[in-house]
């Protein structure tokens, strides 16, 4: 006498077994060891296409689930780029009222960043003080704004002619540093 299959029916104890192998946060052992199962039942029931199709159907869902939240959105993205970029300028503007003074080239651009290093030793140390443009900060606003434009299908690769003006705007705004403060019309005026 043959035995025939016994039809597929779906309990609680399968039902959670399906999303908890979905999941993958649990060895199978655990999953077992929580639905009060064997490894072996749990071994068939993955041999089963229905159980199978419910693992997909709910690996799906999380992935849908995720792709609709979180930085997957191309909004809350770029929300959380704008908040760094606004931080950054912050300190852009903090750093320009601290060293706006007239020893310190470019000081009140709040591209300048500080450097204090040693000189010397024992009676004759002493501290100098370098300022100098602070060119990480000015690759992480770029780096930023270069991955919003992105993100909103804004890019564009620049071939040699962009790169050549970027470093010429970039050893512009070096020279006017290393210058120092311009003069403003107020300031001739007082001379």
């Amino acid at each position: 006498m043959a035995r025939t299959a016994r039809q597929w029916q779906w309990n609680q104890q399968r039902e959670m077994a399906a999303r908890l192998v979905a999941e993958d946060q649990l060895s199978d052992a655990k999953i077992c060891e929580k639905i009060g199962i064997s490894e072996v039942s749990l071994w068939k029931w993955k041999g089963k296409p229905d159980f199978s199709a419910r693992v997909d159907k709910y690996i799906s869902e999380f992935r849908s689930r995720i792709r609709r939240s979180g930085i997957a959105v191309v909004e809350n993205r770029i929300a959380r780029l704008q908040d760094i970029e606004r931080r950054m300028a912050r300190l852009i503007e903090a750093r320009a009222a601290a060293y706006a003074r007239p020893e310190i080239p470019g000081g009140d651009t709040g591209l300048v960043v500080e450097e204090i290093k040693g000189i010397g030793a024992g009676d004759k140390f002493e501290r100098v003080y370098e300022y100098k443009t602070d060119a990480a900060l000015l690759r992480e606003l770029r780096e930023y704004n270069k991955q919003v434009s992105q993100e909103l299908g804004q890019w564009a690769e620049a071939g040699n002619e962009g790169r050549n003006q970027a470093l010429d705007f970039l050893k512009v705004l070096d020279q006017q540093m290393k210058a120092g403060p311009a003069k403003t019309e107020e300031d001739e005026g007082e001379k």
